[in-house]
């Protein structure tokens, strides 16, 4: 395989994303790789690290290879969504010159299939919005339909499901269980009261930690007396 040198181009969608979103995620950029292979297969094993993406019309694949091995890809057709080695039966009809190769690193490689294996996680992300010292406002579109969340600092306040007012923090369940959902969300932290007067003077009328007791002061030492000298031996006395 041989690079071109450039960035990954930015492709139209080829099929109407389902709840908002593509099914196939859009490709990553990296460097365009240019192979010589005559087939699918060729093509894979030749790959280190990288992504083949095709977009048409009709289909839209993708097929993330490590090593030269396939270690997970996607396709959506206007039918049906295609996981796991079964793309390639998909890509058997396209022609190799209308497949993209894009080199990436093994890590993004790697993480690149969570975008269509994990599992949703729309609950998780709505508690993680209602806590303390947060308010707003949590918009769910589905498939199946639409709602919102209203909650303050203390939980759910109301829910609405497509525009009527539903009773219980579980009404939009449904919705947020669908996989396809898409979750909008604004928050607002709560203003902090200011302080009235009263407890400014409060605060700086109540007493302090006590404090140590002084230690006890005691006078310093002063210097030694001078010896008191006597008549020195072998003189006469004084008359």
């Amino acid at each position: 395989m041989t690079s071109m040198g450039g960035e990954t181009p930015i492709l139209p969608m080829a099929i109407k994303p389902r709840g908002g979103l593509p099914a196939v995620p859009p490709a990553p950029r990296g460097e365009q790789v240019r192979s010589r292979a005559r087939g699918l297969a060729t093509l894979i094993a030749g790959l280190d690290s990288g992504v083949i993406d095709h977009r048409s019309a009709e289909l839209a694949a993708m097929v993330v290879v490590v090593e030269g091995r396939v270690i997970d890809a996607i396709a959506q057709t206007p039918q049906a969504v295609v996981k796991g080695v079964e793309v390639l039966d998909e890509l058997i009809e396209v022609h190799v010159d209308a497949l993209q190769v894009i080199r990436v690193e093994p890590r993004l490689a790697h993480v690149l299939p969570a975008y269509w294996r994990a599992p949703g996680a729309a609950r998780e992300i709505v508690r993680s919005f209602i806590r303390p010292g947060r308010r707003g406002a949590i918009a769910v579109a589905a498939p199946s339909g639409t709602g919102v969340l209203l909650f303050d600092e203390n939980g759910v306040v109301a829910s609405y499901r497509d525009g009527e007012q539903k009773p219980g923090s579980d009404a939009l369940d449904e919705l947020l269980a669908d996989p396809d959902v898409v979750l909008s969300a604004r928050t607002d932290a709560p203003a902090a009261a200011p302080p009235s007067q009263d407890n400014g003077r409060a605060a700086s009328a109540a007493p302090g930690p006590p404090q140590p007791a002084p230690l006890p002061q005691r006078p310093l030492p002063g210097p030694p007396p001078m010896p008191t000298q006597g008549p020195t031996a072998g003189a006469a006395p004084q008359q």
